[in-house]
Parts: structure tokens; C-alpha cells; sequence
């Protein structure tokens, strides 16, 4: 058996817990673009997730002694939830297929073009 530390372990459960929910995401991505927030180059097109985390969540999420997850930012009961399911990506599709993508399995649709198509 492998021991971990206390803080291992603490860790851990945090990073578990890290989670954000549909609608959360969907404010996110209202928030780009011209008539957004941030990041008003944006072009669900050619923009891929790397792009976003790199000019719109890096920059939200800094802080003046250093960066934190944008999910927390999110959480400010400080409660921590559990993720209903884990969504893995690839820095270099577009993000509009990511959201897209997790908007349908929500709605519970087997395909997310016309939510891409929509977003």
C-alpha cells in the first residue's frame, strides 16, 4: 500500500470536487466575443479551446499574487461539488465543439451539431 500525505490527499479531494455546471458554462461563453466581455476576437470557427484558455480564462482567473482555477472563482459558498460526469478535450479542436458538446449530453442528445450550429 502506497501512503499519501495529508496534503496529497487534500489535494486531491480538491481537485475532485473542481466543477462548473451547464449554465456556468454558458455565461462563460456569452462572455466572448464583440458584444462580450472578453476575449471580442472571437471566432467560434477558428478559435480552438487552448486559444480560450489562453486570452479569456488565464486572464479572468489571475489574480495579483498569481492565477486560481476559473471554477473557483465560480464557487464563492466555498462549498465544494462533485462533478456529475468528467469531460476530456483536446487543446486543439474548437471550442465551440467542446461546449457544444456538453450542452447536448445535458439535453441528452447523441449529437451536438445543432447546438454548434446554435451557439
Amino acid at each position: 500500500r502506497t501512503y499519501r500525505s495529508e496534503a496529497w490527499l487534500t489535494k486531491v479531494e480538491a481537485l475532485a470536487n473542481r466543477s462548473i455546471s451547464v449554465g456556468e458554462l454558458f455565461d462563460f461563453y456569452s462572455k466572448l466575443g464583440a458584444c462580450g466581455e472578453v476575449m471580442p476576437h472571437y471566432d467560434p470557427l477558428r478559435h480552438t479551446t487552448n486559444d480560450i484558455a489562453r486570452s479569456a480564462i488565464i486572464p479572468l482567473s489571475y489574480k495579483t499574487d498569481g492565477g486560481v482555477a476559473y471554477a473557483s472563482l465560480l464557487d464563492d459558498s466555498g462549498s465544494h461539488r462533485m462533478p456529475d460526469c468528467m469531460v476530456t478535450h483536446d487543446w486543439q479542436n474548437l471550442f465551440v465543439h467542446l461546449v457544444a458538446a456538453i450542452v447536448a449530453d445535458a439535453l441528452g442528445l447523441n449529437e451536438y451539431d445543432t447546438v454548434a450550429d446554435r451557439l
